[in-house]
């Protein structure tokens, strides 16, 4: 009986490590400037964002590295941040990211 124990704990354990985790992130990405204004309309943020596309080779410059995901993280405002928004967001993503490459 006790040998079951230690399994079910350790089955738990992944869970808090992607809690801390995400909560490492969170913190770490509401420290970069591009979250602090709305990427819309440029206002203070009140939301953290984080745009993961399904391609990322089409979002990327150079390959990625295995295991590596490519996101793009941003603000939005309390105006801004409704449902669909994450279509405006994307093709702002893309308009900025033609502009940085031409």
């Amino acid at each position: 009986m006790d040998a079951e124990r230690p399994e079910r704990e350790s089955k738990n354990m992944p869970a808090i490590a992607l809690h801390n985790a995400s909560l490492a992130i969170l913190e770490w990405a509401g420290r970069r400037p591009e979250t602090h204004y709305c990427i819309l309309c440029g206002a203070p943020a009140t939301v953290l964002g984080c745009f993961i596309p399904d391609d990322p080779e089409c979002w990327s410059v150079t390959p990625l590295a295995p295991g590596k995901v490519r996101t793009f993280w941003y603000g939005l405002c309390k105006t801004c941040a409704v449902p669909g928004v994450q279509y405006r967001v994307e093709e702002r993503i893309r308009l900025a990211r033609q502009v940085r490459l031409n």
